[in-house]
C-alpha cells in the first residue's frame, strides 16, 4: 500500500525492473526468494524512493503448527501443576502452581504461550489454589497456606491486573489460631462493589467445634474485609464451592458433618445465603444423618434452567476413601431432589469427582483416582440431560497425568493439570490438552483415550434432611501483604517425539525428522587434491545419523546428466538444530564448479527432481530443495603454464625450456619429466604438468629451422679416375671446407674437389650474426 502524501506520479521498480505505475501496488510472487520492491514518488518537483526487501518463503506444511493440541510446560527439577483454565477473551488463562510460587500463564486462542507470571510471597511456604474468577480484566484467586506437615494453615486472596500484569492486592489471613483454614471460591456481584468468598476455618474454641464453613465480605478495590460469618453444624463443615444463582440468592456447597459425628457423619450439603451473608436454609443429602453411616462429598455444581446440578463421590455405606462411587444430583433452587445418579468405574478405586460442565446436549464429569497405585488415572465420563450413563473415557499418556480443570469452546475440550512420572505425582508438569467432544484427543501421537466399563444406577430413597446451623464470628481476619510478580520463562517440553500434528508437502509429519542443508562450503589444494570443508546442518527436531552420503556431481544434477565424482560421508550425529564441519579429499581435474548433495548416495539417475524423486536413501525428511550446494572452484593463485612464443632457430641451434617452477610434476612429449629441457631438434614439444590443486595443464611450443640458414649440398658425388668436380653454396659470410687438401679453395664459396679415394667433404657456413649450418 502507497501512504505516500502529495504525490502525483509513481512507479514500482521490482529488482530494478518497472512493474507497475498504479497507486497501490498487487504482485503474485511465484518464486521463493529476495527481492527489493522499491517506489518512486514525486510531485512534478520533488522526488523520493523507498525501497524494501521482501522475502518469500515455501510453506512446506498443510496445515498451521501454531494451534496446539497437547503441550506440557515446566522447569526441571520443580513440581508444577495447573489447577483451572479460564477464558480470557480469545485467550486462555492457566494458573498453578510452581514449586511454592502462583503462575498465572496466558495462552493465545492456539494455545501458544504468550507469558508467565509468576507471584512470589511467602517464600518457601507451601500453598494452595482452590479457587480463582475472572472479573473484567482481573483475575481473582484464593486458597491456603500450608504448614510444614502440609496441612492448610490460614487463607490468602489477591486480585491481579490482566493487561498491566501487576498485583492488586493481595490478603493473608492473619489470626493463627484458624488451623485448617482456606478459601474455595470467589463470587462477583454484578454492580456491587464487593466480593463474597467461601470456604472454611477452624477456630480452637467454642462456639465453633472443629472446622467451621466460612462467609467473608471483601471490598473490591483493596481487598480489605467488611464481615464474614462462620456456620457450625456441629462438628466440621466446608464451602468448596459457591455461585450467584438466577434468583438472586448465594448458594454454597461442600460437606458438612452431622452434629458432632465422625467421618461416618460426613454428609454433601446445600446452604441457600442471602447477599449479607444469612443463612435461608442448609440441607444434607443421599444418606440420613442420624441411622446410616457414609462419608460423602460434594465437590463440583452448576446452575441451569432453575435447577442445580450436582456432582460429587463418596462410600455411601462406610468410611472408605477407596471403595467409593460417583454421584450426581438434579436439585431444584428450593433444594428439593428431582434425581440422584450413581456411578462407578469398574477397576479403579478412590473416584475423586474434580468438576462438572454442562453441554447443549449433556452433562461432562472430570474424574481422578487420588489412591495408589493409579493416582495419575484421569477419566471424562459423559451422561444425558437425565443423568443417563453414555460413556467414560480414561486419560492416557506416557506418563501420569492429573487434570485438575476442563471446561468446553467452540473446539472441543480443553484441559489442564499436571503430568508426572512418578505415580505420587512428584516433579510433575504443566499440562494443556485438547479433545473432542467425545474425548478423543486431537495429537493421537501423545495422547490416547480408551473406554471404560463403568456401572450406573438410580438412587430412588434419597435423604433430604432440613438442618439449622449456628452462625457465629470467630475472629477472623486479613491483612496486608507484598508479592514480587517476575516475568518468568516457560519451556515447552515434549512428553513424546512428536512435537506437533502437521505434516510437510510430502506427507512426513513436520518435526519427526531431520533436515539436512549445507549452510557452507570451501576448499583448498592440498598435494594434487582438492580439500572441501562443508558445514552440514540439521535445522529440524530429529537427530541426522552418522553415515549419511554426501554426493558430488561435475555439474548441477536437478537439471542435466552429471557425472557422479565420489560418494562420501558424515563422520558424526548431527543433533538437532546443530551444524557439524566435514572435509572430503578428492582430485577434481579441469572443473570450475561442483555440485554437492547431502543425503544422496547417487543412485537416482540425473538429471533428478529433489522435490519428486527423492529421498535416495532411508534417511526421510520434511524436503530436499536444501540439500543441493554449489561450489566454486577458483584457481587464479595457482602457476601459470607458458612455454612462449613458437620460436625460429639457425639449423643445428639448441634451445633450453622451462615450464616454471610450483607444479607437483612435469611431463615433456619425448618423456623427459624434469622442469628444464633441452631441445636439440625442430618440431612441436609440449609439456603437461600437474597443480597443487590436481589440475592438468598443457602447453606447446613450435621450434622450426630457418631455411635461409640451411645448406642444400648433394648426397653423393661420383667420380671417374682422373676427374674433377665444382661444388658450392651462396648466401653466407664465410666458408670452411674439410679436409683442405682435397678441395682447391677452402674458405670459398665454391671449391673443385679432386679425390681418388672415397671421402667425406664438411661444409661449415655462418652469418656475421653468428649463426652456423654445417
Amino acid at each position: 500500500t502507497n501512504t505516500s502524501t502529495n504525490s502525483t506520479n509513481q512507479e514500482w521498480f521490482l529488482n530494478g525492473e518497472s512493474v507497475s505505475t498504479t497507486a497501490d501496488l498487487e504482485w503474485n510472487f511465484d518464486e521463493t526468494g529476495s527481492y527489493e520492491l522499491c517506489l518512486e514518488s514525486s510531485d512534478g518537483y520533488c522526488e523520493e524512493t523507498f525501497c524494501q526487501v521482501i522475502f518469500v518463503n515455501d510453506d512446506t506444511t498443510e496445515n498451521s503448527c501454531d494451534y496446539v493440541s497437547f503441550m506440557t510446560m515446566g522447569n526441571v527439577d520443580i513440581d508444577e501443576n495447573i489447577f483451572f483454565v479460564r477464558k480470557y477473551y480469545d485467550r486462555y488463562v492457566l494458573v498453578g502452581l510452581s514449586g511454592n510460587d502462583i503462575s498465572i500463564i496466558t495462552l493465545d486462542g492456539n494455545g501458544q504461550i504468550i507469558d508467565n507470571q509468576t507471584i512470589e510471597f511467602l517464600n518457601n511456604v507451601n500453598k494452595s489454589i482452590r479457587g480463582t474468577t475472572i472479573d473484567g480484566d482481573f483475575l481473582l484467586l484464593c486458597g491456603s497456606r500450608k504448614n510444614i506437615s502440609g496441612a492448610e494453615d490460614n487463607t490468602y486472596s489477591l486480585k491481579f491486573d490482566l493487561i498491566n500484569k501487576k498485583l492488586e492486592w493481595l490478603k493473608i489471613g492473619s489470626n493463627s489460631g484458624l488451623n485448617l483454614s482456606y478459601l474455595s471460591e470467589i463470587i462477583v456481584i454484578p454492580n456491587e462493589s464487593y466480593y463474597v468468598m467461601m470456604g472454611q476455618t477452624q477456630p480452637n474454641n467454642g462456639p465453633g467445634y472443629g472446622c467451621d464453613a466460612l462467609w467473608i465480605k471483601v471490598d473490591k478495590e483493596t481487598g480489605d474485609l467488611i464481615d464474614y460469618i462462620n456456620f457450625n453444624l456441629g462438628s466440621c463443615e466446608s464451602f468448596v464451592e459457591g455461585l450467584l444463582a438466577s434468583n438472586g440468592f448465594i448458594y454454597g456447597i461442600g460437606r458438612f458433618n452431622a452434629f458432632g459425628g465422625g467421618q461416618n457423619g460426613f454428609r454433601p450439603a446445600i446452604m441457600k445465603l442471602d447477599l449479607s451473608g444469612n443463612e435461608i436454609w442448609t440441607r444434607l443429602y443421599l444418606k440420613n444423618i442420624t441411622t446410616d453411616d457414609a462419608r460423602i462429598y460434594n465437590n463440583s455444581f452448576l446452575e441451569e434452567n432453575n435447577n442445580f446440578y450436582i456432582f460429587g463421590q463418596g462410600d455411601n455405606n462406610g468410611i472408605s476413601t477407596a471403595d467409593v462411587s460417583l454421584h450426581f444430583e438434579k436439585i431444584n433452587l428450593d433444594g428439593d431432589v428431582e434425581w440422584i445418579k450413581e456411578y462407578d468405574i469398574v477397576g479403579l478405586t478412590g473416584e475423586f469427582g474434580v468438576k462438572l460442565l454442562s453441554s447443549p446436549d449433556g452433562f461432562y464429569f472430570l474424574t481422578r483416582s487420588t489412591v495408589l497405585p493409579n493416582p495419575g488415572n484421569s477419566f471424562i465420563t459423559k451422561v444425558d440431560k437425565n443423568g443417563e450413563f453414555l460413556w467414560s473415557k480414561k486419560i492416557e499418556l506416557q506418563e501420569n497425568v492429573f487434570l485438575n480443570d476442563f471446561f468446553l469452546d467452540e473446539n472441543g475440550i480443553v484441559a489442564v493439570g499436571g503430568v508426572s512420572v512418578s505415580q505420587n505425582g512428584n516433579n510433575k508438569d504443566f499440562i494443556f490438552l485438547r479433545l473432542d467432544l467425545e474425548a478423543n484427543p486431537i495429537d493421537q501421537s501423545c495422547v490416547t483415550t480408551s473406554s471404560v466399563q463403568t456401572n450406573f444406577n438410580a438412587i430412588l430413597d434419597s435423604a433430604n434432611t432440613l438442618v439449622s446451623v449456628d452462625e457465629f464470628k470467630n475472629g477472623f481476619t486479613i491483612q496486608d501483604f507484598s508479592a514480587n510478580v517476575i516475568l518468568n520463562e516457560l519451556s515447552k517440553n515434549s512428553s513424546c517425539e512428536i512435537v506437533c500434528q502437521d505434516t510437510c508437502s510430502n506427507g512426513v509429519l513436520l518435526h519427526s525428522v531431520p533436515d539436512a542443508l549445507i549452510a557452507n562450503s570451501s576448499f583448498t589444494c592440498l598435494n594434487g587434491e582438492i580439500l572441501i570443508e562443508l558445514l552440514i546442518c540439521n535445522s529440524d527436531s530429529i537427530p541426522l545419523p552418522s553415515a549419511t552420503p554426501i554426493t558430488i556431481y561435475d555439474n548441477d544434477p536437478t537439471s542435466e546428466v552429471a557425472l557422479i565424482l565420489g560418494t562420501f560421508y558424515t563422520s558424526q550425529i548431527i543433533q538437532p538444530f546443530d551444524c557439524v564441519n566435514e572435509e572430503i579429499l578428492i582430485e577434481i581435474q579441469n572443473l570450475n564448479e561442483v555440485y554437492i548433495v547431502v543425503n544422496d548416495n547417487g543412485s537416482i539417475q540425473s538429471p533428478f527432481n529433489l522435490s519428486e524423486d527423492f529421498p535416495s536413501t532411508a534417511i526421510v525428511e520434511c524436503g530436499y530443495t536444501n540439500n543441493i550446494g554449489l561450489l566454486l572452484l577458483d584457481f587464479e593463485e595457482e602457476p601459470l603454464l607458458n612455454l612462449g612464443p613458437n620460436l625460429t632457430l639457425c639449423a643445428n641451434e639448441v634451445i633450453t625450456l622451462d615450464a616454471g617452477a610450483g607444479f607437483l610434476s612435469y611431463l615433456w612429449s619425448d618423456g623427459f619429466t624434469e622442469r628444464i629441457h633441452t631441445i636439440f631438434n625442430e618440431g612441436i614439444h609440449w609439456v603437461e604438468v600437474k597443480t597443487n590443486c590436481g589440475q592438468l595443464l598443457r602447453d606447446s611450443i613450435n621450434i622450426q629451422f630457418s631455411e635461409e640458414t640451411l645448406i642444400n649440398l648433394p648426397d653423393t658425388l661420383y667420380f671417374c679416375e682422373n676427374e674433377i668436380k665444382s661444388i658450392g653454396v651462396s648466401g653466407f659470410e664465410t666458408y670452411q671446407w674439410l679436409p683442405s687438401e682435397i678441395v682447391s679453395c677452402n674458405d670459398c664459396s665454391e671449391t673443385i674437389i679432386s679425390t681418388t679415394v672415397d671421402t667425406v667433404i664438411y661444409l661449415t657456413a655462418s652469418y656475421e650474426t653468428g649463426c652456423y649450418s654445417s
